[in-house]
């Protein structure tokens, strides 16, 4: 990674973003090398930043239904391939789970004992405010401990015994391979019976579970695969949210998702192909697991910037960030080595909580409410109950006027035509479909705008180790 001095352009428009990779060309001299003339240029971001090089791209180029074209390849910036990063996406998965089974707040425990705000009430936490700015730490955190309560549950109830405890002297009284055969079928069974929303038959509340396990299995599998640098895995769980996005109301994800999955499988020859992927992820500790989203390198480089290595009072200024910011790897490495060498003694401030307490609530509260052991009678309101997103963004792309027609038309340009024109919805996306491209950019900035630990103290808010 080669960090540059840091400028300031505006950026908040189509021709800011084109005018900040002209200035990189122009910084780094990379345009009058005559093998530039015969590469491309991956740029990744956000998905405004991708929307709007796209727009920009499309409209110096041939493809739009202009009289005027720009036919020069660095003008018209067709040798950039803009794809979203892995980063922004892994923050809408967090958002699309927490819309789809927060739940209805302050309803009785039989009419929601398994939604999110339930076990957050449960856990006696902060209250999460579901249209306003929220932390993205405090989601992964509640959907992590609610998904691992409910494995465990489903784990006991799979196994026949009468609690964990007495499974686990079971397993005990078996050889190691035994042991580890039999815990992998029970995993396994119960895996594949609780994340089949179709076996609840009219059990809403067994249902709703069911599909909270499933899609938080996936965000957890999409996390787990980028630490370990997966990069097979996160295409597939890609390809999966390209549908279930469309269905949770993220319908500019699931567009930008399908749009990837197109280039991926008809658009981009295989070297390129290889060459995207292989840059979704950077390592720059080189450990096995230490593999982290090119924009969330990004995040960090700008919580140093602007948070760490500032200047303050009368000093702050852009020819200060300037100085510091190509300084900014160095800073870094500077910073751990003299604190690997003098050895500091290590707090338990900021240690990872123990989850035994909050695990033992959870799993209690799902005992008692029997939310895993079916029951035919458990009959839900329809605003009670979870919506499929898998199901859901199926039937959109099946309906009439389907955004795969339009994606199929409009595919070499980035603008609609008609932008008041609806995309094929089901009944359910039809009633949200007012409020969840407002919702979706709004819930982008709080993202990036809540960094705050509530405390009062300096964090790293992109920390999620």
């Amino acid at each position: 990674m080669q960090a540059i001095f840091l400028k300031s352009l505006r950026k908040a428009s189509a021709n800011g973003n084109a005018t900040i990779i002209e200035e990189l060309q122009r910084i780094t001299q990379i345009e009058k090398s005559e093998l530039f003339k015969q590469r491309v240029l991956l740029a990744t971001g956000d998905l405004l930043t991708v929307m709007r090089l796209l727009s920009v791209r499309d409209v110096r180029t041939l493809y739009m239904r202009t009289p005027v074209h720009i036919k020069d390849i660095h003008e018209n910036l067709s040798y950039l391939v803009p794809f979203a990063s892995l980063f922004h996406i892994r923050m809408t998965g967090a958002a699309a789970i927490l819309h789809t089974h927060f739940g209805k707040p302050n309803v009785r425990p039989e009419d929601g004992p398994a939604s999110l705000w339930r076990h957050n009430e449960v856990l006696k936490h902060k209250n999460i405010p579901i249209n306003q700015a929220f932390k993205y730490r405090t989601v992964q955190d509640l959907v992590f401990h609610s998904l691992y309560a409910r494995l465990l549950d489903i784990v006991q109830i799979e196994s026949g015994h009468e609690s964990l405890t007495r499974f686990g002297e079971h397993l005990a009284e078996l050889s190691d391979d035994e042991a580890w055969a039999e815990l992998r079928r029970v995993v396994s069974n119960a895996v594949n019976c609780f994340t089949t929303p179709e076996e609840a038959d009219t059990d809403d509340v067994l249902r709703n579970s069911m599909l909270f396990i499933r899609d938080a299995l996936l965000f957890r599998c999409f996390i787990t695969s980028i630490k370990c640098g997966n990069t097979a895995m996160i295409e597939l769980i890609l390809k999966v949210w390209a549908i279930s996005f469309r269905g949770a109301g993220r319908t500019q994800y699931a567009t930008e998702l399908l749009r990837f999955r197109h280039n991926l499988v008809h658009a981009w020859p295989k070297p390129l192909c290889d060459l995207v992927l292989s840059n979704m992820l950077v390592n720059m500790t080189g450990n096995q697991n230490g593999w982290k989203e090119t924009d969330l390198l990004q995040e960090h480089m700008n919580y140093w910037i602007k948070i760490i290595y500032k200047a303050r009072g009368s000093n702050a200024s852009w020819k200060w960030l300037s100085e510091i910011s190509p300084c900014i790897t160095v800073l870094r490495e500077l910073a751990t080595q003299v604190n690997t060498t003098l050895a500091p003694r290590n707090s338990n401030h900021h240690t990872t909580p123990n989850l035994q307490a909050d695990l033992e609530a959870l799993t209690k509260s799902l005992e008692e409410s029997k939310v895993h052991e079916y029951n035919p009678a458990r009959r839900l309101a329809k605003t009670l109950r979870a919506r499929d997103v898998l199901a859901a963004g199926l039937h959109s792309l099946q309906s009439y006027n389907s955004p795969i027609d339009k994606f199929n038309k409009y595919r070499f340009g980035a603008q609609n035509p008609n932008p008041n024109e609806p995309e094929g919805m089901g009944d359910e996306d039809e009633r949200n479909e007012n409020t969840s491209n407002s919702q979706e950019s709004q819930n982008e900035i709080q993202f990036n705008v809540v960094v705050d630990n509530g405390d009062g103290e300096d964090m790293d808010p992109f920390d999620f180790d």
